[in-house]
């Protein structure tokens, strides 16, 4: 019996742990990259020395007032070099206790568990806010941060007939595995783009995406690779002397103002045309008359 109630005494303790005053409730927050995103920590006013770490080993940012101020944001101590010049604090804030940050131009790798520390005189830490964030990527051109896999612009090969015109989109050296997407001029997809060529070299996906097309106008390609949210695309112009009209609005545009231009030209010349038909016409007139003049003042 005395075994059972020590045993319920542990039990109550570990309870009473679970929700002691450093329990504090995980604030889920979700942004997108490139974004600001806010986080939130309130001290007593008495308490100025704080932490923000994420994952428990990356120092996102620390105050020390009895320090100077030293500020891992302001390029003092071992702030990771991935927060480097991107957290902001609310300096004002700090005398009402608010230690709440800023992290500038989010970046997908910021993704993590956040904990902001108050720091007791004797060294010891009490959680005061802790913070899930998810930072989602947006689809973009990402070649220039030079990502493993990342598959360059795509090239296009083009061959004509005499109705159309067969073009080829390809890649290489993708990974992951990239998916394909022509589009006419006005960004709609074309569906019967079928995938002639599927490759895995090295570790590397070479892809080639054929259409065959009987309109003139643009046609884009556009590759995505979902994985790293990279997406980039070319684009070519094509022109088929039999075809019909197009469907390209740029192409026809252009089309009807050659038309309308051509005919503006053909009008201007008729006017002038019957305008010097019509000068000339009088100027004989005029010397017939004066020669007729002239004989009759002689006969009389």
């Amino acid at each position: 019996m005395a075994l059972l109630s020590l045993g319920g005494v542990c039990l109550l303790l570990s309870c009473l742990a679970a929700v002691s005053g450093d329990d504090v409730p995980v604030i889920s927050i979700k942004t997108n990259e490139s974004s600001e995103v806010l986080l939130s920590c309130f001290l007593d006013i008495r308490e100025k020395k704080f932490d923000w770490k994420v994952n428990d080993t990356k120092e996102v940012f620390f105050y020390d007032p009895d320090d100077g101020g030293n500020v891992y944001g302001q390029g003092k101590g071992d702030q990771d070099p991935q927060f480097k010049g991107r957290v902001k604090l609310f300096d004002e804030g700090l005398k009402s206790g608010n230690a709440s940050i800023v992290i500038q131009k989010a970046l997908v790798k910021d993704t993590g568990n956040y904990e902001c520390f108050y720091i007791h005189g004797n060294g010891k830490k009490t959680t005061k806010s802790r913070i899930s964030l998810t930072v989602g990527c947006i689809l973009k051109d990402r070649t220039e941060e030079k990502i493993n896999g990342a598959c360059p612009k795509p090239v296009i090969h083009s061959h004509d007939t005499v109705s159309m015109t067969n073009l080829k989109c390809e890649v290489k050296g993708a990974f992951p595995e990239p998916t394909m997407e022509w589009q006419d001029s006005t960004r709609k997809p074309i569906k019967d783009a079928v995938e002639t060529k599927s490759e895995w070299k090295e570790g590397r996906f070479d892809k080639i995406w054929e259409i065959n097309v009987k309109q003139s106008g643009i046609y884009y390609c556009v590759v995505t690779q979902e994985g790293i949210c990279h997406q980039t695309e070319q684009n070519t112009t094509v022109h088929i002397a039999a075809s019909g009209p197009s469907t390209d609005p740029g192409y026809n545009s252009s089309l009807v103002a050659a038309i309308v231009g051509l005919v503006l030209l053909f009008v201007a010349t008729v006017v002038l045309g019957c305008w010097c038909h019509c000068k000339k016409m009088k100027a004989m007139k005029s010397n017939y008359l004066s020669a007729g003049g002239e004989n009759l003042r002689i006969t009389s």
